[in-house]
């Protein structure tokens, strides 16, 4: 009897296994319906019913990238929905999406798209799209964002690394409007993203650049997203450089009071210089010594030599400074750096390297004035003619700028004409999320 009894039991936990099996089978097989549902009425463009499908399937797989992708797409799609109300829904899918992930790169991109485009907020756009970098460094829409959002907020040389990056995955065409597109960053800002601040908003269809309107797009930035101090110092040195020491000293202030504002670097280097013009030299030197590591780069190096040179007065390292900021791609063309290294090496004695430093740094004044670019500009209309291929190299080989000479003779010498039409390659879809397929790495 207990030989039978064991059986039936036994018989039982075999059926009650089975039938688990069948309802989680069953389970699985309407949760990967609700998936597949999601896709087609995605396909079809139906964005809350696709919401739907996607809701029911992430109570089941809350981790599911690619589903979490979809949905902030429906959210950003859907023209029905309120635009900040359907961006932060999306932000909030996207940011499910751990770094760990196989697709974390493309949320982090899309996150910057949203902050960026949609927001306008440079700053949390900025930390995302650098992370997407640090995740994917081969993603050329990641590289090319950055380096249009550095040029936004007037800091065209923190761009350069992913400007390569960017310019050797290119094909040769496509590399000279690049090329020159990374001219206009440096030496024609104004002209650089034209396109862009009308999708922005930050500039009428009709309107061109100037002075009002790149104040007002800075401006912008720090009504957006008034907890970036970056922005603050962004706004207060374009103000300083108008030459209001004033407001330019009350927007700083504004960044110093925000948490980690007076180590942000561009912060420091704005107060430093403020401090000088005005004479506030113990100022200057407390400001600088909250430099955070790493101590490199052109502003840093560049501030480090202000300091050695108008308030310590130590020469020597002065010109050490100075030396290695005029080596940076931005201070090859910063004449008034290079000047400032004339007069420490005259001071020092050093009479033969200042003579020869000084007929340099004259002559990078002289290929920086608007004579002299409005020529390069207008060459730049026939972007791969061989005469202006010759004046590019020219230009930055009298620069000393080797990369660009390089690349600018690698152009293929023929007489295509590049389309001068401002390039806004990647940004035709403002704000969209894209699904990335399920076997992409």
């Amino acid at each position: 009897m207990l030989a039978l009894w064991r059986n039936r039991w036994s018989r039982i936990a075999v059926c009650i296994l089975l039938l688990t099996l069948l309802a989680w089978c069953g389970l699985r097989w309407w949760v990967g319906r609700l998936l597949i549902r999601a896709e087609e009425r995605t396909a079809a463009r139906e964005w809350s019913a696709a919401r739907d499908s996607l809701r029911s399937y992430l109570q089941y797989s809350p981790r599911d990238s690619k589903a979490l992708l979809m949905l902030a797409e429906a959210y950003i799609r859907d023209n029905r929905l309120n635009g900040s109300d359907k961006v932060n829904a999306a932000l909030e899918q996207l940011a499910r999406i751990p770094d760990s992930d196989h697709r974390a790169a493309e949320a982090r991109l899309q996150e910057g798209r949203l902050y960026l485009l949609l927001l306008i907020q440079p700053g949390r756009a900025e930390r995302a799209f650098l992370k997407a970098a640090r995740l994917d460094s081969t993603r050329t829409e990641t590289q090319f964002l950055l380096w249009k959002l550095y040029d936004l907020t007037n800091r065209w040389d923190l761009a350069e690394p992913y400007v390569w990056q960017l310019h050797e995955q290119l094909p040769p065409r496509e590399k000279a409007i690049r090329l020159r597109d990374w001219f206009l960053s440096e030496f024609s800002p104004g002209t650089a993203n034209l396109e862009l601040e009308r999708r922005l908003g930050l500039l009428a269809e009709s309107e061109f650049p100037d002075e009002k309107s790149e104040h007002r797009r800075l401006e912008a930035f720090v009504v957006m997203e008034p907890d970036w101090p970056t922005g603050h110092a962004i706004l207060a040195r374009w103000i300083y450089r108008q030459g209001n020491l004033e407001q330019a000293g009350h927007e700083l202030g504004l960044a110093e009071q925000l948490p980690g504002g007076a180590q942000d670097p561009l912060v420091i280097a704005t107060r430093v210089a403020i401090c000088l013009e005005l004479g506030e030299f113990d100022r200057a030197l407390q400001a600088f010594h909250g430099w955070p590591a790493p101590h490199e780069g052109y502003e840093y190096w560049k501030t480090a030599g202000l300091i050695a040179d108008q308030v310590t007065r130590d020469f020597p390292q002065a010109r050490d400074y100075y030396f290695q900021a005029i080596q940076t791609t931005a201070g090859k063309s910063d004449w008034l750096t290079q000047h400032r290294l004339v007069q420490c090496l005259t001071r020092l004695g050093e009479t033969d390297q200042a003579a020869k430093l000084r007929l340099h740094s004259k002559e990078v004044e002289l290929l920086m004035e608007n004579t002299a670019q409005i020529q390069i500009r207008r060459a730049l209309s026939n972007v791969l003619s061989p005469d202006t291929i010759g004046r590019m190299v020219n230009l930055y080989q009298h620069l000393g700028r080797e990369r660009e000479v390089l690349a600018w003779k690698q152009l293929t010498n023929g007489s295509e004409e590049a389309n001068l039409v401002p390039v806004t390659d990647n940004l035709e879809s403002v704000g969209r999320v894209k699904v990335v397929p399920a076997e992409s790495k």
